[in-house]
């Protein structure tokens, strides 16, 4: 049987569930975040279902709608000011004839992407246990 385990929510890492023996004999079960910088762990709960489905449960981000909405917004914009720049830049170039400049200019552009894109935030997956 496989239980779907989120990603941590501090770090996005892996996390595992995890025995545990307490004091009075029992054994009980959480899950742990993998990563040795993050080290989140979630409730002890007396069983390993009810553990992962602790870890899994995350509280909803207040006004998050609406800042993701601002957050698009904003990037569309910088994106709408950088292609304006970006033209302007170009036909100056093209006007005093620095086309070799401006094939730099574009390597250097395709560049960035590349870099923001390896870059974007991803959203948290569904990991099974192994």
């Amino acid at each position: 049987m496989s239980e779907v385990l989120l990603r941590c929510p501090f770090c996005d890492r892996i996390a595992l569930p995890v025995e545990r023996h307490n004091p009075m004999s029992k054994w009980r079960w959480s899950v742990d975040c993998q990563s040795s910088t993050c080290g989140m762990s979630g409730p002890v709960e007396a069983t390993k279902a009810d553990a992962i489905a602790a870890w899994n449960t995350r509280a909803p981000i207040a006004g998050q709608a609406e800042l993701v909405e601002t957050l698009l917004g904003l990037e569309q914009a910088c994106e709408q000011l950088a292609a304006t720049r970006t033209r302007e830049v170009y036909f100056a170039m093209i006007e005093s004839g620095q086309s070799e400049a401006m094939l730099s200019l574009d390597a250097r552009r395709q560049a960035a992407r590349q870099a923001l894109a390896a870059h974007q935030p991803r959203p948290h997956s569904k990991r099974s246990e192994a």
